[in-house]
């Protein structure tokens, strides 16, 4: 049960840096094209 729930926690980390990395590059690319 530990290791499931360590697993799924680091899903969402991975999930939510993905999330925010997408919006970060949109912002400079929104940013850059004006």
């Amino acid at each position: 049960m530990v290791v499931e729930d360590e697993s799924c926690a680091v899903d969402i980390a991975c999930w939510i840096y993905e999330v925010y990395s997408d919006l970060g590059y949109t912002e400079k690319q929104l940013k850059n094209s004006k």
